[in-house]
């Protein structure tokens, strides 16, 4: 087998496994599902400005049956 060809058998099988590796993930249905809906309130001070800063924020999160989130 040339140089060549090696590498290019190579990459097909590289490229294949990076595909398959995500759909093995995906495929597993979570066990448990949370949303949060968060906001914190404070006061800071930039450049030498006062200023209030308000953070808004949704985290979902999803536990799947063999440990994975």
């Amino acid at each position: 087998m040339s140089r060549s060809n090696l590498r290019r058998v190579l990459l097909v099988a590289v490229v294949t496994a990076l595909v398959m590796l995500p759909a093995s993930a995906l495929a597993a249905q979570p066990v448990e599902r949370f949303h949060d809906n968060f906001t914190d309130t404070f006061s800071d001070v930039l450049c030498d400005i006062p200023v209030d800063v308000v953070a808004v924020g949704v985290d979902n999160f999803f536990l799947h049956a063999d440990d994975s989130f």
